[in-house]
């Protein structure tokens, strides 16, 4: 079984030879302290991990050296961790409707997706990183002005979001023509106390659009991974119904449990994470590292349907010598007998 199979088997919910590994982002710090320059792909090959994720290369204005506009028409200012939003081109119905959205066909979009399928040939999963439902209309609109308007404009929400699916469909088609085999879709929905909106505005609203988003990614072959932080639990039902394949992660720092979502719903979806990359991986030993990936495993790799990582991605505080151990625990500990 290679590794593309057995990320495939694990999102089936079913038993590979062994528990798959894949990050949704390793951290260039990361990569260069282990193999020695800034390559992922050389990583990936380097620790044998079974997928490598990659992002759609968007368009950058630059006009200072510390602001650029992006192709959404966003002015944002660069940021030790995020780019700060400056300004936001959609304020109302009449600036949606004269709004124009960038390309989603233009060819240089998908270059990290057909080098990654083509350096890696099959033998590696390429997960592409996709926004869903919430991040482009939060983005268009400036996040405080997003949530207001749930409740004070419902009607812009709504077509927004409509138009961002729309636009989110085409770059699945095309990420998927490109190499793509599975799409990470990024959008955060919680904090780490309960999700950002209520769930009944979650179902009213965000749901359907979700549910078209997912139907359509799936049309063309692609697997579902959703990502999203915080405290999921009211809104979990509603994800497993939208059609996904796998929730990412079951985030610790929000008091979430792999060994209760594992007894609740690992019969409905693939689970993946969890090792705790605020705590554990950051200033851990190695067996730190190795006792929590034991853990993971002892909690989720019964019947299949597991996919080991960290609780979110190997960011730049990560020690690089802990996140060799977890993958090489994680194949130590999690075969299938």
């Amino acid at each position: 079984m290679n590794s593309k199979e057995r990320i495939f088997a694990a999102l089936d919910l079913k038993i590979p030879d062994r528990i798959p590994i894949f990050e949704n982002s390793i951290a260039p710090n990361v990569i260069e302290s282990i193999v020695g320059k800034n390559d992922l792909f050389k990583l990936v090959e380097f620790l044998d991990l079974d997928g490598v994720s990659v992002t759609i290369n968007y368009k950058k204005d630059i006009k200072r050296n510390d602001e650029y506009i992006d192709e959404f028409g966003i002015l944002r200012k660069i940021g030790q961790t995020y780019d700060m939003q400056l300004n936001y081109p959609i304020k109302g119905l009449d600036d949606l409707k004269s709004y124009k959205w960038p390309d989603p066909k233009e060819k240089n979009k998908f270059i990290n997706i057909v080098r990654a399928a083509q350096y890696f040939n099959g033998s590696k999963a390429v997960i592409v990183l996709l926004r869903d439902v919430f991040s482009n209309p939060r983005d268009l609109m400036g996040f405080e002005n997003f949530l207001i308007s749930f409740y004070e404009n419902k009607k812009l929400v709504i077509e927004l979001i409509k138009k961002s699916v729309e636009y989110n469909i085409i770059l699945a088609q095309k990420a998927k023509e490109a190499g793509a085999d599975i799409v990470l879709a990024t959008d955060d929905y919680a904090d780490n106390k309960a999700p950002m909106i209520t769930p009944r505005l979650f179902e009213d609203i965000l749901l359907p659009q979700l549910k078209l988003l997912f139907s359509e990614y799936k049309k063309t072959g692609l697997k579902i991974v959703k990502h999203t932080d915080g405290n999921i639990l009211s809104i979990i039902d509603y994800l497993i119904e939208s059609g996904i394949d796998c929730i990412d992660p079951v985030d610790p720092l929000a008091g979430m449990d792999l060994d209760f979502f594992k007894k609740n719903f690992g019969s409905k979806i693939c689970i993946k994470g969890n090792v705790n990359c605020a705590t554990t991986l950051v200033s851990g030993n190695i067996k730190d590292v190795q006792d929590e990936v034991k853990s993971c495993i002892n909690k989720c790799a019964k019947n299949g349907g597991y996919i080991l990582s960290s609780s979110n991605s190997i960011h730049s505080g990560v020690n690089p010598d802990n996140f060799i151990a977890m993958v090489e625990a994680a194949k130590k500990y999690g075969t299938y007998n």
